[in-house]
């Protein structure tokens, strides 16, 4: 049977006596086309070709039969037999075409609760169409469980040929191994025939997620609050169980460094890392902030992230100033790690002290003494400024404070503080005055208001000590005097670090309260007149003779009252002699409150009026103390005026060799009160 075309067809043979006719003993032929699986023949579809002639056959037939297609072979009437086989062959035209097959099939789901994709079903049909041997997919269906649940699926075909099939099924896992999420996809290989009525099941279930048990890191070891600006290398050991995973970095908001990646707690139950800090060339405070992840338990048992604190170095300079004008010293700056206790507790000294010696000297033309040697105390930014909150708040802005005091005296507002100014809450007796502290002021709100940063929370009535000095605790310790001369004065002391604070500070001594100026005296001539002036302090002096002698000034206040004193030495030194409203006080008693060293205080118009010492015509009458004078030394001073001048008063001191002997000057004081004139006169000449 020849195949051709997609379809074969039958052969017939029968035998015909020679000679005879055929039709006589065959009068047709019936051949059978048959398509090839999966094929279809149509007998339309089906000719002979055109032209096509054989002197046996008659007619040909196309007619369909079934699924084959007939064709009926008619015999010529007049065609004899020859002597040999006769073979007819047909030239007919036309193929069998490709057979179309059908499947429909039922599908049914149950899903449960918690499971999103498809849905339930019920008898849903599905239709496809293909050719013999051809796959092609039916349907597919996806179900994927919620968070925390995970799939218990199945999927059956229920009805149909199993060989027919190919069910191809898509998991996806998470980390925990738990399925999540499932695709069915279902193919279908036709066979040579339609195909109706086959049906699957899907049961589509959930339950909880499966969770393993936890692999988890757990804490690390302690890390320090403050590590060098010079860099440092810090051992840090993170614990947790064996195969525990991790990573770990640290950002200073700039760079960002690595410190573990991926790393695996070790069968101890931790393992170690190396923190490189490096070295920290900026200004104040650089934070290093450190975060862990990875298998980190839940809850986590340590600070995460965890801060470390990295502070530059601070300068820490001691100066002075002079509102007199006195100079000679020169800045100490000294340049140490911050926060860090320089005092030995077991001698309780600092090991961090400079001995420092300044050479001071007095303006031109003035002297210079010595007031007081100088305490930490004294230096500005040491200043102790204190105060109550006035009302509790609460993560606020400002504070209300009342009870200010300064130096540890009360009477004070809020303008004694100064922006900038820092403190801690509740600080212990043992960090009082420490860095870092907690809070800064940054505005003056009012005399009694401040505004400060962070915003603060505080119960009223709490103390709060304000600190100038960003928590670097010094002293001044030893301190001496040499005197050079009477305008040069060495100050010898030791500049004591006890502790070093978060930032720099300048600390500045007032040489005006160590240290006091005068005008340097003039000399007082013999017999002339010696000095005059107006209000305020003028001084002169007398070499003495070294076999004693006697000082005498004639004094002319005028009508307001002034002070004319005779002081053994410079300024500083003992008051010998002054004037006075009564007889016989020419050796005092003395005024030692205006006009005094070392403060020098100047009397007002009204103050002279309490002070015996002050003469001048408004008091009263004066007495000139001739006789006095002349009992005291054996000398006459006969007349009062000298050139046109009348003085109102003599002022002496008669000294001896023993005098000389301690000190060889003595020098003359005038005290001007406000809106005064006045004139002396050195009298040599006894007469």
């Amino acid at each position: 049977m020849p195949n051709i075309n997609n379809y074969s067809v039958s052969v017939v043979k029968f035998t015909v006596p020679e000679a005879t006719a055929v039709s006589g003993t065959q009068a047709s032929a019936l051949l059978t086309i048959i398509p090839n699986p999966g094929y279809t023949a149509t007998a339309s579809d089906f000719s002979l070709s055109g032209g096509y002639s054989d002197a046996a056959v008659d007619t040909v037939v196309f007619s369909q039969a079934g699924l084959n297609v007939s064709c009926l072979v008619t015999f010529a009437v007049g065609f004899v037999m020859p002597s040999d086989n006769y073979e007819i062959g047909l030239c007919v035209t036309g193929d069998a075409t490709v057979l179309s097959i059908a499947l429909t099939v039922i599908v049914n789901a149950s899903v449960a609760s918690n499971i999103t994709g498809d849905g339930n079903e019920v008898n849903t049909i599905y239709g496809v169409t293909g050719s013999l041997g051809d796959t092609t997919t039916v349907f597919a269906r996806t179900y994927t469980a919620d968070s925390g649940f995970q799939l218990n699926p199945s999927a059956s075909l229920v009805i149909g040929n199993q060989s027919n099939y190919n069910l191809i099924q898509t998991p996806t896992y998470n980390v925990n191994n738990n399925l999540t999420s499932i695709t069915y996809t279902v193919n279908y290989t036709f066979p040579n025939f339609n195909v109706s009525g086959d049906s699957w099941n899907f049961t589509i279930n959930s339950v909880a997620e499966r969770l393993p048990e936890p692999v988890e890191v757990t804490s690390y070891s302690l890390l320090p609050e403050i590590v060098s600006s010079r860099g440092a290398n810090i051992n840090w050991n993170i614990f947790g169980e064996p195969g525990a995973t991790y990573s770990a970095s640290m950002t200073d908001g700039v760079t960002v460094l690595p410190i573990a990646t991926g790393s695996v707690i070790g069968s101890g139950g931790s393992t170690g890392e190396l923190i490189q800090f490096p070295e920290y060339t900026g200004v104040g405070l650089n934070t290093w902030t450190i975060t862990l992840t990875g298998d980190l338990a839940v809850p986590f048992f340590s600070l995460n992230p965890v801060s470390v604190n990295q502070y530059s170095d601070v300068d820490i300079t001691i100066t002075a100033s002079s509102l007199s004008g006195v100079t000679g010293f020169i800045p100490f700056p000294q340049v140490l790690p911050a926060l860090q206790n320089y005092v030995d507790p077991t001698t309780g000294l600092s090991n961090v002290r400079n001995s420092i010696t300044w050479r001071l000297f007095a303006p031109v033309g003035e002297t210079l003494s010595t007031l007081a040697l100088p305490v930490a105390e004294e230096l500005d930014n040491n200043i102790e400024l204190g105060a109550e909150v006035n009302g509790s708040v609460t993560n606020s802005p400002t504070l209300e404070l009342d009870n200010i005091t300064v130096g540890g005296f009360a009477g004070f507002d809020t303008s004694s503080l100064s922006i900038g100014d820092r403190f801690t809450a509740y600080p212990s007796l043992t960090t009082l005055g420490q860095a870092p502290f907690e809070y800064i002021i940054t505005a003056i709100n009012s005399t009694t208001n401040i505004s400060v940063s962070p915003n603060i929370t505080i119960l009223d009535d709490s103390d709060i000590t304000f600190f100038r000095t960003n928590g670097n605790i010094v002293d001044i310790q030893n301190a001496s005097f040499n005197i050079i001369d009477n305008q040069t004065i060495d100050l010898n002391f030791d500049f004591v670090v006890n502790r070093t604070g978060d930032l720099s500070k300048i600390f500045s001594l007032d040489l005006d309260t160590v240290v006091s100026t005068a005008v340097l005296p003039v000399p007082a001539a013999c017999d002339t007149a010696a000095a005059s002036g107006a209000s305020g302090i003028f001084d002169s002096f007398v070499d003495l003779d070294p076999a004693g002698g006697v000082i005498a000034f004639l004094f002319n206040a005028q009508g307001v009252p002034d002070k004319m004193e005779i002081i053994h030495g410079n300024a500083s030194g003992f008051k010998k002699a002054t004037s006075s409203m009564l007889v016989n006080n020419n050796y005092g008693p003395f005024d030692n409150t205006f006009g005094t060293e070392p403060s020098n205080t100047l009397p007002t118009s009204g103050q002279v009026f309490a002070a015996d010492q002050f003469i001048g015509n408004s008091k009263g009458a004066i007495p000139t103390k001739q006789a006095e004078f002349n009992a005291d030394t054996g000398l006459t001073i006969s007349s009062m005026t000298r050139g046109a001048i009348t003085y109102q008063q003599i002022v002496w001191w008669n000294y001896t060799a023993a005098d000389y002997a301690e000190n060889t000057t003595a020098t003359i004081r005038v005290t001007g009160s406000p809106n005064t004139l006045w004139e002396s006169f050195r009298v040599c000449t006894f007469v």
